[in-house]
């Protein structure tokens, strides 16, 4: 299917967005093959059986720079030996159940005890009563170790699958539990897919959820760890960075390559192991149709400690992987433009007008070019694309800008607090961050919640504004946690590198072509 971003002009002969952004004129042979996938895939017919050497080159391209996404067909018999690897600390009470489900298809379960207080005894009732293998650890040395604990029984398995032990499968109760397993197996088709992520979500129907309330609420729209519901590769340089290892299928021998996960890692052990696989030259894919549910944290303190600790992950991530955690990333001109653009907004009267033209000069120099690559594709009306392009662009990178000044750099600020002239445009600026950023993501997710923000009279429109301001004091106090868990781990790695920008684009790592 074509990416939801992309976009295609000129008769279809043109084909704009991809990751990163580019213009990619087709032609008249590679826009039929295009039709003909696209319309096989609207009446799910599938991809045809047989491409030509040319075609499949045109589909690999394409898949690569993020434009297309492959569609696979459930298949539970697609003959992978499959080991699931379920680490536990305090085995919760929905643990019986998942590893019952998994053992159900006669799945190989590892469950292994990382440290519990009761030495292992519950988690080795769960995997006699089960039929699953149980691993107990004498001291917990964090999910990283517990995970790769299971490392000597992977001989003889082509995919090893992890699962945290209080994910939940299909809790709508509904059609196969292992449907989202046998979706992302079914990418391993292609032998230069490595590693594959379903959608956890914290809001799917039919899951109770452990944190109730405001808290619950803000999870089901903002958890860190849903991604969202477009599909697309994985890695530095893309929209999608990360996935998170609450679930997550991988093959043995991607993971035998690059050693499995960090066990110095507490937190980020699965961005870690996305940099690497990626940089080993195999492709990791976010696969949304394949959904399972995670229950959100339970209590403020837990959902502090949790921001708390992802942000601290930042520094130790740097390190290993230079310049691909930054809190801000954007080409020199366009941050140049949505810096100026800001001052323009938030700035005095001088500082305003000449923020405007700054930024309308780069946008300028922008549009002029892309506007060049559009004619020479064959867009029409190419001037008219540029303008709304850049300007989306811009408003998109001002917004990544706020983001970054909310969640890492507020700090770097507070000398200009002093200022009781410059004071009131930063609370107005940092108001103005937070509820955008935050009650934006309130609005979208409304609907998906069943209601959105309220309504049926002045009590709906009550209810509606005290679940948005709690949604934003929730959301601020996430910025908070978060920023102080990276200043935190700069200070731990005596580094302030995962706080610099990055101004200039890391292009995606190419995939090395394997098996021929």
């Amino acid at each position: 299917m074509l990416d939801r971003n992309a976009r295609r002009v000129a008769a279809g002969r043109v084909l704009l967005g991809g990751e990163p952004f580019r213009v990619l004129r087709l032609g008249e042979r590679g826009a039929a093959v295009l039709d003909s996938l696209l319309s096989r895939e609207s009446t799910g017919q599938g991809a045809p059986d047989t491409l030509s050497p040319a075609e499949q080159g045109l589909v690999s391209r394409l898949v690569e720079a993020g434009l297309l996404h492959p569609v696979p067909t459930p298949d539970p018999c697609s003959g992978s030996r499959i080991l699931v690897v379920v680490p536990v600390r305090h085995p919760p009470p929905s643990l019986a159940h998942l590893v019952e489900t998994l053992r159900r298809d006669d799945l190989a379960v590892c469950l292994v005890d990382d440290g519990s207080d009761d030495g292992g005894a519950a988690t080795r009732r769960f995997a006699e009563r089960t039929g699953a293998t149980p691993i107990v650890r004498a001291e917990s040395g964090g999910p990283a170790a517990a995970r790769n604990a299971a490392r000597p029984l992977v001989a003889g398995h082509d995919l090893v699958a992890f699962l945290d032990a209080d994910v939940v499968l299909a809790p709508d109760g509904g059609g196969d539990q292992l449907d989202w397993l046998w979706r992302c197996v079914g990418h391993f088709c292609d032998e230069e897919v490595a590693l594959v992520a379903p959608r956890v979500s914290s809001s799917v129907p039919g899951m109770a959820a452990r944190a109730a309330g405001r808290l619950g609420a803000y999870e089901a729209t903002e958890s860190p760890l849903d991604l969202g519901p477009d599909a697309g590769l994985v890695g530095v340089g893309r929209r999608l960075s990360y996935v998170p290892a609450a679930a997550l299928v991988a093959r043995r021998e991607a993971l035998e390559q690059v050693g499995w996960f960090d066990e110095s890692l507490r937190y980020g052990e699965d961005v870690d192991l996305v940099r690497r696989i990626g940089e080993g030259g195999w492709r990791c894919r976010y696969e949304p149709a394949a959904l399972v549910g995670h229950p959100a944290r339970q209590g403020p303190l837990a959902f502090v400690r949790q921001r708390f600790g992802y942000g601290s992950s930042a520094a130790a991530l740097e390190r290993r992987h230079p310049g691909t955690v930054a809190p801000f990333a954007a080409p020199p001109v366009m941050a140049a433009a949505a810096c100026a653009a800001l001052c323009a907004v938030a700035a005095g009267p001088r500082t305003r007008r000449a923020g405007a033209l700054a930024s309308l000069a780069a946008g300028a120099y922008v549009v002029r070019r892309l506007s060049a690559a559009l004619g020479a594709a064959g867009c029409p009306d190419p001037r008219s694309l540029a303008v709304r392009l850049t300007a989306r662009s811009v408003v998109a990178n001002a917004g990544g800008l706020l983001t970054a000044f909310r969640r890492a750099w507020w700090p770097l600020t507070l000398p200009l607090w002093l200022v009781p002239r410059v004071r009131r445009r930063l609370a107005l600026l940092a108001l103005c961050s937070v509820v955008a950023g935050h009650g934006g993501r309130l609005w979208a997710g409304g609907p998906a919640r069943g209601g959105g923000m309220g309504g049926g009279g002045p009590a709906g429109c009550s209810e509606g504004l005290a679940e948005a301001i709690a949604h934003v004091g929730i959301g601020a106090a996430d910025d908070l946690a978060y920023s102080a868990g990276v200043w935190w781990g700069c200070a731990r790695e005596r580094s302030i590198r995962a706080l610099y920008p990055r101004l200039g684009r890391i292009r995606p790592t190419r995939t090395v072509p394997r098996g021929g």
